[in-house]
């Protein structure tokens, strides 16, 4: 990977390109409050059909109104015209690799998946980490397997998602995840969580990198300084201070 980045010679042209508040299945009237698995519901009924619908694969994901914003705030520091957002419908698994196929996943310097993120097993078939996009029911998910045929040239990627920096442990090879898969595609530092996250201060933190990123700060120093910022009770919630809101989130890369 540093011989890699020691030969990339073509800056990319464009700024961002972000995948955010994908269209999931409805969960009915169970709400979600952040970005792991499930919809939670204490109705005999609503445990039945959930129960039903993992049998079949088919699981429900809360909706994740928030990154629609944590995108839109991200682009907002960068000129308009270097920024590309996949919203809604539009965030799905084809459109990643369409986007791949054209050649345009390189065009971008910075990537934002801000979606829910899967680990191995944690679905009924699925044996790979993956990234939840629209549409996961009828395309599938955005596989380690899908992120390794990608063509990047990215400064840096933030996984806004949960468990992202999971994946399986293989002796003597260590994690086999997302983290390798992106790495390995072309992007010398990626951000992801090392468990389920809540959404609101993720949010939070993801802006912060972006917006520190955008003053000329590494990654590595990106995040600390959100990181600092949460600890001294000057983010967004006093209550960010705890580890809960900022620890899970890790920069790997250089």
């Amino acid at each position: 990977m540093r011989d890699t980045e020691a030969h990339r010679k073509i800056q990319p042209r464009k700024k961002l390109l972000a995948f955010a508040d994908p269209t999931y299945s409805p969960c009915g009237s169970a709400q979600g409050d952040d970005r792991s698995i499930f919809a939670r519901s204490r109705a005999v009924a609503q445990v039945r059909t959930r129960a039903y619908r993992e049998s079949i694969g088919a699981v429900c994901f809360p909706p994740l109104p928030e990154t629609a914003t944590e995108a839109s705030s991200i682009a907002s520091f960068f000129n308009s015209n270097d920024n590309v957002l996949y919203l809604g419908e539009q965030a799905s698994r084809n459109a990643v690799l369409n986007l791949n196929k054209t050649g345009q996943m390189s065009d971008y310097r910075y990537v934002l998946f801000a979606v829910h993120g899967l680990l191995p097993n944690q679905v009924s078939g699925l044996t790979q980490s993956a990234l939840v996009l629209s549409n996961a029911q009828i395309e599938g998910y955005l596989t380690m397997a899908d992120a390794f045929t990608l063509q990047l040239n990215a400064d840096f990627i933030n996984l806004s998602a949960c468990n992202t920096g999971g994946g399986q442990q293989v002796k003597g090879e260590g994690i086999l995840g997302l983290t390798r898969a992106f790495m390995y595609a072309g992007t010398p530092a990626i951000g992801v969580t090392l468990w389920s996250v809540e959404s609101s201060s993720a949010e939070n933190l993801s802006v912060g990198i972006f917006e520190n990123l955008n003053t000329g700060k590494e990654p590595a120093e990106a995040i600390r300084q959100i990181k600092l910022k949460m600890i001294a009770g000057r983010a967004r919630q006093s209550y960010y201070r705890h580890p809960f809101y900022w620890a899970p989130f890790v920069v790997y890369g250089f």
